[in-house]
């Protein structure tokens, strides 16, 4: 059963990374499309936080990836846990556990420094 949940942890890993990194490339994408054609000055943080809402509340599919990315890294993580609990020499369960626990690590760590910069804060 412990390679099984370590499959499992895989897939659910595979996905979350998947759909997160759809998502960032797809909001990238749409946040420079209009900074692109822009003169070569910076935009203001309060320009570039209400373009960032603009695109959110346009493309509601952003968040949703993101959302979802999440939640599976989150079940990648829960199962890789219990697959290690479970046999200690497997691959699969502690692959998802190294890579859900570094991408869980940097959307924290992303949301920490954005919150510090006052980002998302409303004024």
């Amino acid at each position: 059963a412990g390679y099984t949940f370590g499959s499992y942890a895989l897939l659910c890993t595979g996905l979350g990374v998947v759909l997160f990194a759809v998502a960032m490339i797809g909001s990238a994408g749409l946040f420079l499309q209009k900074f692109a054609q822009a003169p070569s000055t910076a935009p203001a943080p309060e320009e570039l936080e209400q373009h960032l809402r603009a695109v959110i509340a346009e493309h509601a599919w952003i968040p949703a990836l993101e959302l979802g990315g999440l939640f599976f890294g989150l079940a990648g993580l829960a199962l890789g846990i219990v697959s290690l609990t479970q046999v200690r020499a497997n691959w699969r369960g502690l692959t998802a556990v190294i890579i859900c626990a570094l991408f869980l690590l940097c959307v924290c760590s992303a949301t920490g420094i954005a919150a510090m910069m006052g980002l998302g804060v409303p004024r």
